[in-house]
Formats: structure tokens, sequence, C-alpha cells
């Protein structure tokens, strides 16, 4: 799984449909895995634990809602072809009905099978991870995925070094990008969200006292941070930082109590210190290219809020139409046009395929059906998690903190998402998944695998 998932990251975020097959392969290798090799009890031989697994399968509400959200994308590539017509009585362009009318449809029928790669991605990764893989086997993941975000953000620093105008040295690009990720903004919602994983597996190394562990992954976040830094998306540098600050608040305010009062005092001058120090070098260098990106965040120009309201309004007047099944995978990009009036046309200089709100863009392209089957699947997996914490005295100050840190980091990634598109990267998709799938039992002590909740009790100490 480390390996699909590292490659989705190094395939330019998995946006390129032409790199898209290997994972279906590597989905393929995965799951035959899981069948052939299924995480055992102690005791339990391999026959027992498959039909384990298949039992949990049957149970697991996650499997029946993917399996009919992927029936939706499937019906809509079935069903794809929608052709632009004038409308002579109306005298405006549209789009024609498709083979089926009433049934649910796509315009272009390629960029429809794009999300069946998707999100066939996303329902078979959240069954490898919780039904195919125990706590320990979810931790090793969690560090390879670190590694190879913190690996990505050092070739993306070699490679913005070096000047080059070709990402990953091949392709030219005319616009500014960072390691694979030819958006900024993509690159910087996946490194926060590494930030999370490898500075969650900080804190965790800190608490267990294991000094190699401890350098290791804070040599894993600081490289994660660097990444999400020179993005240059404001949000990135934003969510990164102020994400940073929890982390420290988060482990002095946990282990304060712990602390005697000299040990205390160090480390409130040791972080006052590495504040100061972080403030002054900003401020001494007024032209690093940093300062220049979070310079604009007190002037945004106006045109960029303004557009990005217009293409709200625009995908809830498609969904309005379309309210059932909406107009199908990438179907915004074709509808924009048809439902933005010409005069408003200047409104939007970039960005046009995206609505840069993806919680609207699920609604326009996959209706209340798909969206609500979207929203339901991640009620699912948040649940448990919240059910946990609730037993834990002390909340989340008390809990373990690398599902903390892992729930933290999902969450901004989902307020990211309400001002851009990260889930339109199947990258970010993927790993906020896993992070997801992982919390529950990173909160429990247990000896085994179930869906959702883990077989054991509460940790209240790492």
């Amino acid at each position: 799984m480390a390996v699909w998932l590292s490659y989705a990251a190094w395939a330019r975020g998995g946006t390129r449909p032409e790199l898209l097959p290997p994972t279906a392969v590597m989905a393929i290798i995965a799951v035959g895995l899981v069948v052939l090799l299924p995480p055992k009890f102690r005791g339990e031989s391999y026959n027992a634990a498959r039909g384990r697994v298949l039992l949990e399968t049957l149970r697991d509400p996650l499997f029946y809602l993917g399996l009919a959200l992927l029936i939706l994308l499937g019906l809509q590539v079935g069903n794809s072809g929608r052709s632009l017509v004038f409308d002579d009585g109306a005298r405006q362009w549209g789009y024609g009905p498709p083979p089926w009318p009433g049934w649910p449809s796509s315009v272009c029928r390629p960029e429809a099978v794009q999300m069946l790669y998707w999100f066939g991605g996303a329902w078979l990764i959240l069954w490898c991870v919780r039904h195919g893989l125990d706590r320990e086997a979810r931790l090793r993941l969690l560090w390879a995925l670190s590694a190879n975000g913190a690996a990505l953000a050092l070739f993306g620093i070699v490679q913005y070094a070096s000047g080059t105008h070709r990402i990953l040295w091949t392709t030219p690009l005319g616009c500014y990008f960072f390691a694979s990720f030819g958006y900024p903004n993509h690159a910087g919602a996946y490194f926060v969200l590494l930030l999370a994983v490898s500075g969650g597996l900080l804190l965790r190394s800190i608490r267990r006292q294991e000094r190699l562990t401890i350098r290791l992954a804070a040599a894993l976040a600081l490289l994660n941070l660097a990444g999400a830094t020179l993005s240059f998306s404001r949000a990135g540098i934003l969510l990164a930082w102020g994400l940073a600050a929890f982390g420290v608040f988060y482990a002095v305010r946990r282990a304060w109590h712990e602390l005697s009062f000299p040990t205390r005092l160090n480390s409130v001058l040791v972080v006052a210190f590495v504040v100061a120090t972080i403030v002054w070098l900003y401020a001494l260098t007024p032209a690093n290219p940093v300062r220049l990106e979070l310079d604009t965040l007190s002037g945004i120009e106006s045109s960029s809020p303004a557009a990005r309201w217009v293409q709200i309004k625009v995908a809830g007047r498609i969904w309005a139409d379309a309210p059932l099944f909406g107009v199908g995978g990438w179907g915004y990009r074709y509808f924009l046009g048809v439902y933005l009036p010409p005069e408003q046309w200047h409104k939007i200089t970039s960005g046009q395929a995206n609505v840069h709100n993806d919680p609207m863009q699920f609604l326009a392209e996959f209706g209340v059906v798909g969206a609500g089957l979207l929203l339901t699947m991640w009620l699912v997996l948040m649940l448990p998690a919240l059910r946990l914490l609730r037993r834990i005295r002390g909340g989340m100050w008390q809990a373990s903190p690398l599902p903390v840190a892992l729930l933290v980091g999902t969450f901004l990634t989902l307020i990211h998402s309400m001002i851009d598109l990260p889930f339109r990267s199947p990258a970010i998709l993927w790993l906020w998944l896993v992070c997801l799938a992982c919390v529950p039992s990173l909160l429990t002590r247990g000896n085994g695998t179930a869906p959702g909740m883990v077989r054991g009790s509460v940790v209240e100490q790492p």
C-alpha cells in the first residue's frame, strides 16, 4: 500500500489521467495480498483469518457505501456523451440530453472514467486499511508515507534550487510548481497533511522516549514543513505553521503537570526563543519569496474571492438543475460557460475547471446522491474516533498524540477544501482517508482489527 500511495504522489499527485492505470495494478496487488495474507490474531490460522475478514467486510457499512458510489460513477460513465447544442427558441447554448435521459450521466466518457480511478482507489484503500492491516502495520504505513513525503519535499527543494521550468525535469510548465505537484495549493495541502503525520509520530516518539525514532521523526517533520512552506501556497504556509504551533502547544500542555519547575521554565524560554528567531528572520529578509507570497494576504486581489464566489454560485445553479445525480465527473468545467452569462466571463481568469470549493463541486458533479454517500462515508470514519475520544479522561489532551495529530491534520484539509480543491488530487484524497481510517486503532490498545473500532481498551498512555 505504501508503494501505491507513494506512486500517486510522485505521479503528479494523481491528477494526470495517463499516469493513473498503474494504480489499478497496485490496487489489485494490495487486495490480493490482503486476501492471501490477512492479519491474524494469536493462534489463528490464515483460513480462519480470511473468514473473519470476509465477515467483517460484510458487516462494514463503508463497503456498501463505497460500492454504491462506484455504481453511480459507473452509470455516469456508461451514460456519457452530451453534446453542446444551440436552443434557437431560448437563443442560448446548452448541453443536450444523454443517451438515457433521467439516468446518471456525464459529458465526456474518458474524464468520467477518471473518477472511477479516484474513488475506486479510495474505496479499496479504505478496505485494505480497515481489514488488511493491524495496528502495527498501520503505524508502519504512516512511517513509510511520512518518509516518502520527506523524500518528495527534498526532491522539490533540489528541483526548486536548480531553477528548472520543467516539473520532474521533464514537462515544461508556465507556472510555479513544487516537487511533483503542478498546482501549488495541492503541494501545500499534501505536505500539511504529512506534517500532521510526521509531527504525530514525533510526539509519539518523545512520549515513548525513543531517541532514534525521535531524530528520524524530527527530520521527517522538518522536511514536510519545508515542503509546505516552499509550495508557496498561502493556505499551505499558514496551515503548516499553525499546525506546528499547535503541536508545540499540545506537547507542552500535555506534559506540563509532569515537568519540574526548572524544566517548565526552560521549555517556555526555548519556545519563546524559537518563535522570536523565526519572526526576526522573517522580518529581516523582506525580499524572501515566502514573505512576498504571504504579504499578498493583506490585499488579496479583489478578483480572486469574487471569482470564486461566482464559481460557487454557478455550481449551485448546476446542482439545482441536476439535484439527484449531478452532471458527471468533470462536468462543471463544461457547464460553467453555459450557466455563466458571457458578460461575466471576464470575472474568471484562471481555474475554470474547478469550483475551488470541493463540497460544491461534488454536489454539482455527483448530485445529492453522490455527495450524500461521500458525507456518510466520512461520518462512518469519524464517529468511532469521536466516541473513543469521549471515553478518554481529559479528551484529546490526554489521548495518544498521533491520532490527535491525524484528526487535526484531516480537519485542516477539510477546511482547506472549502476555499480550494485539495480533494481534486487522488494523492491527497487517498492519504486523507488513510489518516482517518488509522485513527480508531491508534486510540485503542488491542490485539486485532475490526471495522472502525479495533478490539481493545482505550489508550490513555501511548
